[in-house]
Formats: structure tokens, C-alpha cells, sequence
């Protein structure tokens, strides 16, 4: 809600309605005047005053508004407000002291708004896009002089119910959504509007007047309003929300910046799993760093900016080296030499990670061939793949790589970074039963995130197994990470796999190891990760 000034001379072209009320909002009006009401379902016995139209929870800021045109306000100037009526429709009242007019009785105009993005919810429209969202609300503040003392914008991101399940599992969370859109609408109330911004993502602008008498809407308001279930067919469903907020504030603002504030607010407060976050400085900032830095990524495939170390894996017994993982390197023009932690996520978020794939399998085939044509015996080198490109591509996409270079797919390696989550889809345990069919080796790497991984192992058709180096490290000082490798080890052994251990660094974490059973191992015990040249020189040397 907002109350603006505004000189009553626009009045000779408006297209509402003029009355006249006195300070308790009372119409004192003519038959042929009621008349003219145009708002449907209401009659002129029913509109006696301004509280009737409007509602019984309006009536604080009502006579706060009629108290401060008759005393705060010049002759002649018109104080507005944009408010809902009873039965949801938008409408801006004036209120104005004019010359003529007995004191203590103003001249009140209404005007029913019409702004479809920002009317009243309905949730069986389309959701709409997140620009159409921003241009209708700055369409809204531009026609209503919507800039007030205490604008915000609050995103509110609505959390599944766990016990939402099964094929009608998708209707439940719709009526759902459905009721949450209505609670947010009434705890608003008169301050504000609601709207669909995104899937399970709802808009508030809330418009509190720092003159309202209304008590100040917050974010935790809308928040502590979800600690009631709903009622549906017999059960009980809670809706956790997380809210992010930004700022609108005075003046001329750019509604798009506003909502991606309130954008990165809802983010991290989803990320840090707290219930309401704040837009910063700081949010933004670092929002701007990360765009800046997917520019310069995708900038790299064009100057050719990347380039791999492969790290040998050593066989523990006899000191040779069996193979190699290949890591990419970034090297920014900038910031230098990045390793792969520091833009293989970023790559994920933004759909770099499918040419980033395809540009190490390609230099991984490159490498083996040139090793091949050189007269050299080339050693299998492991490249790491996201589970995402099993899930949404094709098995044709990676064996023609292969074959376009004429090595033996033996000689490839795919490590899944979070091979656990592959094995809840069927696609993608067809692409690695696919892969390994076509004479690619399949890995399950970094594997170690607890016990209950163990029973999805045995559902994924692979055949090497790495336990991650977090457990590694505390060998063999820490009975806890003891027990978790040796039943890791017991269950591969049980499946027959093949294990490689990474991360070893002395000479105590290796005979561990090797007294487990575990032959095959990467670390800085062995060797740091080298440039190709370098790393197959390393396994010449190796022959022992």
C-alpha cells in the first residue's frame, strides 16, 4: 500500500468516481450518484462509508488517511492509496480538501486498477516469466506512483512436504500451492499484492506507509504464518517457506535489479537453510564476481584457456604406474592457473559443463593417440564426468569421440563424481551399462559418503571403485575412518571390484591400505599432478 501526494488538477480527466465524504469516511452522496457506482456486486445500501467497500481490517489505515487530508494536507492536493477492496480487486482512492467544500468533508475519488500480473492470485494461470513478473510490477509503480518510505520486495520459496508421494503426488503439491497463495494473500492484507513469480516461488510487494497505522508487515511475519498446517482430504501437510527481501525504497528504481536482489537473498537463504535472508551488499557483489567469471569462462573456449595434468596411479606393490586422472586446469588471464574446484561447479550451473566434458574427452583421446603413434604402449587415463551427462545425453555422443581418434575404449575411463545419485535413474544406469558394454571402463569416484551408499553400489554396473580421500586422510590414526575404509574395501572385494585409493600421502596411509588389500593408489606420496609430457615420462620410469 502507498499513500502519494498528488495536485487535485488531474481530477478534470478522471475516470473513476467523485464523492464526497466527511472525516469518519461517511458518502454523502445523491440517489443518482449511487448510481453511478462501478463496482460490480456492491450497492448503494451496502456502501455507506469507505470501511464498508473496503473491509473491516482496512479501517485503521482508512482513518488515518481521512485524518491526514483534513489536517496534514494542503487545499487542492490529493492524497492517494492503492488498496484492496473486499473481494480482492485493486483500487486507488484520492482524498482532497477543496475550496467550497464544508470543513471537516472531502472530495474522494475511486478508480478500479486493472494490472494482470500483480492482481489477485490465481493459480490456475500459467506461471508467468520472471521478466513479465518485473515489467508488470514496474508497470504497476509507474501508474500509481507506487515509490513510497517503505516499499520491499520479499520471494517466497515454498518447500515440498515430505509426505507428498505417489502418482498423485503432483496434484496434492498443486492445491497446495493453491492454499499457500491464498494464506500470503490474507496475511498481506491491505498492505500489499501477491503474485506467482516462478514455479514454487510467490512475489509479495509489500508497501507499508511509515504513517499507516497498520502494524509493519516483515518477512518473519510471512514466515511464523506457515507454522499451521493445511488440511487436505483427512491429512495434515506443512509448507516450510524461506524468504529473501530486497529494498525498493524512493524514487525512480529499476524493479528488475530488485527482484534479482530479492533473487540472491532467497538463494542464500536457501542454501544456509536459515528461514529469511536479506539482500547485501556483499550478496551482490559477489553475484556480479560470479557473472564476471562465467564471461571469462566462456571466453576460454575461445583462446583455448584450458589444458590437463594427469595424476599417475601407482601400484603399491611393485611401484608402476597403471594408468592416470586426467584434471583440467583454467588458466585465467587474471587470476592464473584455477583448478577444476574452483569453476567445475560454476560450469555445472550454467550449462558450460557439456563443452567442458567434450574438450577433455577429446584432449584425453588426443593425448592417447599421440602416445600411440609415437610407438609407445599408452596407459588408461580417467576423465571425470558429472552424473548430468548420463542423465541428458546420449551414448553415441561419447563413443564417437572415441572412435574419431582409433584408440581402444579400454583405454577410457569414466570416474562419476557422485555416482550414488546415478543409481536412482534408469537412464543413467543404461548409459553406464551402455558404456561398459562398449569396452569403456566406468568408476565410481570419491565413493566413501557413508554406509548407506553400500546398497546402492551393488545396483550400478561398474567395475573400479575410489574411496575418497576425506577417509584417507585419517589413516590410520582415526579407528572411525578405519572401520568405514576396511568395510568399503570388504564390500568391493564382495562385488568383485577393483579399488583405488586417493589422497595418500605417507608412508603409514599406504600400509594401511596395502594391508587391506589395496593395491592401487593416487597421491602426493607418489606424484603431484604433471603435465602430460611429464606424467608418461614418470611412467617409463616406472617399470618396476
Amino acid at each position: 500500500m502507498n499513500v502519494s501526494n498528488h495536485i487535485h488538477s488531474e481530477q478534470a480527466g478522471h475516470s473513476g468516481i467523485l464523492f464526497t465524504v466527511n472525516r469518519d469516511g461517511c458518502f454523502l452522496m445523491t440517489d443518482a450518484m449511487l448510481e453511478q457506482l462501478p463496482f460490480a456486486g456492491v450497492s448503494g445500501n451496502q456502501l455507506m462509508r469507505l470501511h464498508d467497500l473496503l473491509g473491516v481490517e482496512t479501517e485503521p489505515v482508512i482513518s488515518s488517511l481521512l485524518e491526514d487530508t483534513l489536517t496534514g494536507c494542503e487545499e487542492g492536493v490529493t492524497r492517494r492509496i492503492v488498496i484492496r477492496d473486499r473481494e480482492g480487486r485493486l483500487l486507488t482512492i484520492g482524498l482532497c480538501r477543496m475550496m467550497g467544500i464544508a470543513p471537516g468533508r472531502m472530495v474522494c475519488t475511486l478508480d478500479e486498477c486493472s494490472f494482470p500480473g500483480l492482481a489477485p492470485v490465481n493459480v490456475s494461470r500459467p506461471v508467468p516469466a520472471v521478466d513479465g513478473v518485473s515489467s508488470r510490477a514496474d508497470a504497476f509503480r509507474q501508474a500509481t506512483g507506487l515509490a513510497g518510505d517503505g516499499v520491499a520486495i520479499m520471494l517466497v520459496g515454498l518447500n515440498r512436504p515430505r509426505n507428498i508421494e505417489g502418482p498423485v503426488a503432483g496434484h496434492i503439491w498443486s492445491r497446495l500451492t493453491e492454499k499457500a497463495a491464498k494464506r500470503l494473500q490474507a496475511v498481506i492484507g491491505p498492505r500489499g499484492l501477491v503474485a506467482r513469480y516462478s514455479e514454487n516461488v510467490f512475489v509479495v510487494i509489500n508497501t507499508q506507509s511509515a504513517k499507516s497505522t497498520l502494524p509493519a508487515m516483515s518477512a518473519s511475519t510471512l514466515v511464523s504464518s506457515f507454522d499451521h498446517s493445511f488440511e487436505m482430504d483427512g491429512m495434515d501437510f506443512y509448507v516450510g517457506v524461506n524468504v529473501g527481501t530486497a529494498d525498493v525504497g524512493t524514487g525512480a528504481v529499476n524493479i528488475g535489479h530488485c527482484f534479482r536482489c530479492a533473487e540472491l537473498a532467497l538463494d542464500d537463504a536457501r542454501r544456509s537453510g536459515v528461514p529469511v535472508r536479506e539482500c547485501t551488499v556483499q550478496m551482490v557483489e559477489a553475484a556480479s564476481a560470479k557473472l564476471q567469471l562465467e564471461r571469462d569462462l566462456r571466453d576460454a573456449f575461445e583462446y583455448d584457456g584450458f589444458s590437463l595434468d594427469l595424476q599417475p596411479k601407482i601400484d603399491m606393490i611393485g611401484g608402476r604406474c597403471r594408468g592416470f586422472e586426467a584434471l583440467i586446469r583454467w588458466r585465467h588471464p587474471e587470476r592464473g592457473l584455477l583448478p577444476p574446484a574452483q569453476f567445475i561447479p560454476m560450469a555445472e550451473e550454467c550449462g558450460l559443463i557439456v563443452p567442458l566434458t567434450d574438450w577433455v574427452l577429446h584432449e584425453v583421446c588426443r593425448l592417447l593417440k599421440a602416445e600411440r603413434d609415437a610407438g609407445r604402449s599408452p596407459l588408461p587415463i580417467s576423465i571425470n564426468v558429472p552424473p548430468s551427462q548420463l542423465m541428458h545425453r546420449e551414448l553415441k555422443d561419447f563413443i564417437k569421440v572415441i572412435n574419431a581418434y582409433d584408440i581402444p575404449p579400454s583405454l577410457i575411463e569414466f570416474e562419476l563424481t557422485d555416482a550414488m545419485s546415478v543409481g536412482e535413474h534408469s537412464r543413467g544406469i543404461a548409459m553406464m551399462s551402455g558404456l561398459r558394454a562398449a569396452g569403456v571402463k566406468v568408476s565410481v569416484g570419491d565413493f566413501g559418503a557413508g554406509y548407506a551408499s553400500l546398497s546402492r553400489l551393488v545396483r550400478l554396473p561398474v567395475s573400479i571403485l575410489k574411496i575418497d580421500r576425506s577417509f584417507v586422510d585419517d589413516l590410520p590414526s582415526d579407528p572411525e575412518a578405519c572401520e568405514v575404509v576396511t568395510a568399503i574395501v570388504r564390500a568391493a572385494n564382495a562385488l568383485d571390484l577393483k579399488v583405488v585409493a586417493a589422497g595418500v600421502e605417507n608412508d603409514a596411509q599406504a600400509r594401511f591400505l596395502t594391508d587391506l588389500g589395496v593395491t592401487t593408489a593416487q597421491g602426493f606420496l607418489f606424484s603431484r599432478p604433471l603435465p602430460p609430457e611429464k606424467a608418461f615420462r614418470l611412467a617409463e620410469a616406472r617399470v618396476g
